[in-house]
């Protein structure tokens, strides 16, 4: 019965020894296996967070539903997605709407 737990723990070395010369190097925040057409925001796990969701879900962002989709260095919480023309779109409203604050 040992062999076969031996087995298994050197299979396992294996592929993780694999898996980690096969590694890539990311930045943290980098999105992977999402779509490069959609802009993707990070929202945490935690009471504070909710009035962020709500806002975001009334700009238009959807919940990311694919769980292969993930922020590199991020645990826990959920992505939410927009497309990438409508974000920048929104910058440029809220650029027009604070440009032309008046400063104390």
């Amino acid at each position: 019965m040992k062999k076969v737990v031996k087995k298994s723990t050197e299979k396992k070395a294996s592929d993780l020894i694999e898996k980690y010369k096969s590694r890539s190097q990311r930045e943290i925040g980098s999105v992977v296996n999402g779509d490069p057409d959609f802009l993707y925001v990070h929202v945490g796990d935690n009471s504070k967070t909710r009035m962020t969701v709500q806002k975001l879900v009334d700009l238009g962002y959807e919940l990311e539903t694919d769980p292969a989709v993930v922020k590199h260095g991020f645990l826990g919480g959920n992505l939410y997605k927009i497309p990438k023309e409508f974000a920048a779109h929104l910058m440029n409203e809220r650029g027009k709407r604070l440009g032309t604050l008046k400063r104390r």
